[in-house]
């Protein structure tokens, strides 16, 4: 691919991380400019990149920097600041909802009564009695990535105003992308089950973090299909994703909803050539519908894709250089999120992602576990 200067940009991204919605946009022909919490070196090659010192309040100062007529789309982790999504939106136009549709899906408690009303499963939320019958989360409202995220301890913990309390569903946790246009149809672009770390340390201090997600086929497409719908009554628009757990009685029971471009969305785009950032653009009537069609090669035989988050399991120096950026951002690439060379990265921290292409689910699986090894080779500890 060629890049274009990002002086100018046609569009502003900003989230906690925007790499992946800025390759989206840049294979659409897109200039960007981007701000984020890590401003890794493959998303510098591309986009005009800012780090965001002091989250989220710094992004505000950022977008005015930029013509107002530049529209603005925000990634993961701004949904949960509405009051300052409001503000963007005044300014410029803004490439995801705002407002009720917004405040309803990142309510649990409202949007348990929805998706209950229109008899979707949905995992419960604790009264103000607990049963001992059941096991529960204790969630942080402003949820991002699976942090912060423990198991209740006892009926008789406290939990604070900005926490909620959900069931524990037992099965195989899974996410659904969608794309809502404002003429009211919906499409379930795909579906994902997420990944577990095969790290003990990892797993025992990032219990319920994201560790990556890989494409399946899609069996439980109609009972999601209802759930976008629903979403979609209430004014959702543009891209959004549904976490959900798939029980043993393949039940899909939603956990929450995530209104924007998700983590697992890139996946899909590997898999169709499809750009869903411009995508997202035509949805808010930002671009022309026919700069949205497919910008790449179609997978024939729908392969499986995977990614995997690649964590540092102790403090780590990046003692010798991941892969070379050129080799990554021809489309096909295996590594993303890259960090600079001599980085350090904190225990728990993500150093970069990985990625993988297979015929079968379990050799993707095993192809993102031996290169996650590769990347953990060229760290050393501190």
């Amino acid at each position: 691919m060629q890049y274009r200067s990002p002086q100018s940009p046609d569009l502003l991204i900003a989230g906690a991380s925007a790499r992946a919605a800025a390759f989206s946009a840049v294979r659409a022909g897109l200039m960007v400019a981007a701000a984020d919490l890590f401003a890794d070196r493959d998303l510098a090659v591309v986009a005009d990149v800012t780090v965001i010192e002091r989250w989220p309040d710094d992004i505000e100062r950022w977008a005015e920097r930029f013509p107002p007529a530049i529209p603005l789309m925000y990634v993961g982790g701004l949904e949960n600041h509405p009051e300052l999504l409001s503000r963007l939106a005044q300014k410029r136009p803004l490439a995801g909802i705002v407002s009720e549709p917004l405040h309803i899906v990142r309510t649990p408690e409202i949007l348990h009564q929805l998706l209950t009303t229109h008899g979707v499963p949905v995992a419960r939320l604790a009264s103000e009695m607990l049963t001992v019958e059941r096991r529960w989360l204790v969630k942080p409202r402003k949820s991002g990535g699976g942090r912060g995220i423990r198991i209740l301890a006892g009926t008789r913990e406290s939990v604070t105003p900005d926490e909620y309390v959900q069931e524990i569903i037992e099965g195989t946790a899974g996410s659904a992308a969608f794309l809502a246009t404002d003429a009211g149809s919906v499409e379930l672009i795909g579906t994902c089950d997420g990944l577990d770390s095969t790290n003990s340390v990892l797993r025992d201090n990032l219990s319920f973090g994201y560790f990556g997600s890989i494409t399946n086929d899609g069996g439980e497409s109609a009972a999601l299909e209802r759930v976008g719908r629903v979403l979609t009554s209430i004014g959702l628009r543009g891209l959004f994703g549904v976490d959900f757990v798939r029980t043993h009685d393949e039940r899909c029971v939603v956990v929450e909803v995530n209104p924007r471009y998700t983590a697992s969305m890139e996946l899909f785009e590997l898999q169709t050539g499809r750009s869903f950032v411009a995508e997202q653009l035509a949805a808010f009537d930002l671009v022309p519908r026919g700069q949205a069609a497919s910008i790449g090669r179609t997978e024939t035989g729908k392969p499986v894709f995977g990614k995997r988050i690649v964590y540092a399991p102790q403090d780590l120096r990046v003692g010798r250089p991941v892969p070379d950026i050129a080799d990554i951002l021809g489309g096909d690439y295996h590594v993303a999120d890259i960090p600079d060379r001599d980085a350090l990265v904190p225990a728990l921290f993500p150093i970069c992602t990985v990625f993988a292409r297979a015929a079968t689910r379990d050799e993707c699986r095993a192809e993102l576990i031996r290169r996650e090894a590769e990347i953990l080779k060229r760290c050393e500890p501190t």
